[in-house]
């Protein structure tokens, strides 16, 4: 018998395409190392320039946020926040992409329009992804919740 190491092993050719299995990308989280002011405003201005405002909580679980700077632009649709103080974590920061900035943020990647060097140079580290599957046609489908649950 012939062992091989691809047990445990999952790629992203195991899952298709999110399109096709009727998945979207809801929520992305990086988690960074501590940054200077300088280097907020470096990635802030990268990210505005793709299209995404820049907003700073104080807390993740804060509800209120200010606009990282006056570069906000009014045509700009998606958003990203930057959390400067994540529970339990002293050394670390977190930019998050909510709703439709994730899959708009997933679409750049996929476009290969993501200069990762501009942000890798700053220790990112994916910390959450969050995929949704919704049922378009919820209201005529001829299976109950309960089924679909069970048996999907």
């Amino acid at each position: 018998m012939k062992s091989t190491n691809k047990i445990n092993q999952i790629t992203h050719e195991d899952f298709g395409l999110f399109q096709t299995e009727l998945l979207q990308i809801d929520f992305i989280t990086f988690n960074l190392t501590k940054l200077s002011n300088l280097q907020i405003s470096q990635l802030a201005t990268y990210f505005q320039n793709l299209g995404f405002n820049c907003y700073l909580k104080k807390s993740e679980t804060s509800q209120s946020r200010q606009e990282y700077s006056n570069k906000n632009h009014f045509q700009n649709q998606f958003e990203l926040d930057i959390i400067l103080k994540v529970p339990y974590q002293k050394e670390i920061i977190q930019i998050q992409f909510p709703g439709l900035s994730a899959n708009q943020f997933y679409k750049l990647i996929k476009q290969k329009s993501i200069q990762w060097e501009k942000i890798t140079k700053f220790d990112i580290v994916l910390s959450r992804f969050d995929l949704v599957y919704e049922r378009s046609h919820k209201l005529t489908d001829k299976i109950s919740t309960k089924e679909f649950l069970n048996y999907s």
